[in-house]
């Protein structure tokens, strides 16, 4: 881990998205409609890493030539 100049912690693994932190203290609906965007959020990436993971698995079996 590594802090920026505002002393937040950053991620280093690239996969890892970094943290956001809002600039005021949120309310109860504020907090509730953001969890509700990350986790939306999460789904859609989850859906596009399945299918991507499917596309490569697919066209890795297509691929059975023999060299020589």
């Amino acid at each position: 881990m590594a802090s920026n100049m505002n002393g937040k912690t950053l991620s280093l693994d690239p996969e890892e998205t970094p943290d956001t932190i809002p600039d005021h203290p949120l309310t109860d609906k504020e907090a509730e409609e953001d969890y509700q965007k990350r986790l939306d959020l999460l789904a859609k990436q989850n859906e596009e890493y399945e299918k991507a993971q499917k596309k490569r698995s697919s066209s890795s079996t297509k691929n059975t030539e023999h060299r020589n």
